[in-house]
């Protein structure tokens, strides 16, 4: 019994977790020109140059270049993680596609650095200017409360948080990219 349980709770998470990133069926969305974002999704950038803050053997997590991690004090560890800055820009990055173990691509860009921008908005940007810009983009609002846009555009997720000035865009290979480090490297 408690192995059905356990099985129906995992199928139940992993259709929600499919579900959370729209249709298969998207279009590209290019590296905007009005970005400073020196790499976008789907790229294969030169990872040596970047700072791993976390990684495995099917994703890895960096900070971009020109951020210096840190080490919180209260990591009592033998090798303590590296956490990004205050202000940074972290790249989240999977096989993709899957099929093609040692590619990685960019999946995930985390934006905290008010000087950097996407489509022309940065974390300071205000509700109503993202979403200006976004429905311009193509991209469908999915109302999670008044202090977040969260839309997406087939295959893209693009979220706004605008009390902790913080920008997420996500590329959904398999669905169930949430950029569940994030929170982790951002105290």
């Amino acid at each position: 019994m408690k192995k059905l349980i356990a099985l129906t709770l995992l199928l139940c998470t992993f259709a929600l977790l499919l579900s959370s990133c729209g249709s298969r069926n998207a279009v590209k969305i290019e590296k905007p020109e009005d970005t400073n974002l020196e790499y976008w999704l789907l790229d294969s950038p030169n990872k040596k140059e970047w700072t791993k803050l976390y990684g495995d053997i099917l994703s890895s997590t960096y900070l971009a270049n020109g951020y210096e991690a840190v080490l919180n004090e209260s990591d009592n560890l033998v090798y303590p993680p590296k956490h990004a800055p205050e202000h940074a820009v972290v790249y989240f990055t999977e096989n993709y596609p899957i099929e093609e173990i040692g590619i990685k691509k960019i999946t995930g860009i985390y934006i905290t650095d008010p000087e950097i921008y996407v489509w022309g908005l940065t974390v300071n940007s205000t509700r109503e200017e993202v979403v200006e810009v976004m429905e311009k983009m193509g991209f469908e609002e999915r109302h999670l409360g008044p202090n977040i846009y969260s839309g997406l555009n087939g295959r893209y997720k693009v979220i706004f948080r605008f009390d902790s000035k913080t920008i997420e865009i996500n590329y959904c290979s398999f669905g169930i990219i949430e950029n569940m480090f994030a929170s982790y490297y951002y105290n």
